[in-house]
């Protein structure tokens, strides 16, 4: 069901960004009513006689609601060329939400999508192939240029998942074998064991190329836990791809 799973992302991101129990709920309540097609006052009727909510607190979340619903059905029809369109219609997105709390919601509501098209029919395809195509050209930009790096990784991670799930398996299962040497480690500590064999390996890559090039001088490496699509970003760069200090 789109409304818990929507819900669910919703209260996940809540705590992590520890809002107030007041806003948190709030959010969840709005994201419950994923699907309700009714106005704001049909919405604040309703949460008033089957909530039990006073009016001051339905009637916000009514505007939440109706809000968010405005902003996640604009149509996304991706340009042939250019990326025009894209800009305009990320600036429509931010236009349109006016608040935090109505992009926050608009994130979620894109990665509830997300989980629902992981179990698709196959004939639902062409849906799939629509909400992936707008989050990777509006929704990862977005987030990116709103400062929520958190919110664009899970994105790519989802993202990376759908199209290529056996890669996304492939280095998943290599690094829940380091947990057989860890006596009980859980995933987060998998990963950063995992990355520190990668920063071993980056270090010497650097170092190679340090010598091939004079003068270059490879500032000291401070990693931080990667999720599994930026794993496999890192690996498929070729030493000389690596960023190096500014200048």
């Amino acid at each position: 069901d789109h409304a818990m799973l929507y819900a669910a992302h919703v209260l996940k991101l809540a705590k992590e960004l520890d809002l107030p129990l007041s806003i948190q709920e709030n959010l969840i309540c709005t994201a419950l009513l994923h699907g309700l097609e009714q106005d704001i006052d049909g919405i604040k009727t309703y949460l008033i006689s089957e909530g039990e909510l006073d009016k001051t607190a339905a009637e916000r979340i009514a505007k939440l609601a109706t809000k968010v619903r405005d902003v996640t059905k604009i149509p996304y029809f991706p340009p042939e060329s250019g990326t025009y369109f894209i800009y305009n219609h990320i600036n429509l997105i931010i236009q349109e939400a006016a608040s935090p709390e109505v992009m926050l919601l608009t994130f979620c509501d894109r990665l509830a999508s997300i989980s629902v098209v992981e179990n698709i029919p196959s004939n639902l395809k062409q849906y799939a192939d629509y909400v992936i195509r707008e989050v990777k050209q509006i929704y990862i930009p977005l987030a990116e240029r709103l400062g929520l790096s958190s919110m664009a990784g899970e994105l790519r991670e989802r993202i990376f998942f759908l199209e290529q799930r056996d890669v996304y398996l492939a280095i998943r299962e290599r690094l829940l074998k380091y947990e057989m040497f860890g006596r009980g480690m859980d995933y987060e500590e998998a990963k950063r064991r995992w990355e520190e064999d990668e920063r071993l390996q980056l270090e010497n890559e650097l170092k190679n190329l340090e010598a091939r090039v004079p003068g270059l001088i490879i500032e000291t490496l401070s990693l931080r836990t990667k999720n599994i699509y930026s794993i496999r970003e890192k690996t498929q760069r070729k030493p000389d791809e690596y960023p190096g200090p500014e200048s």
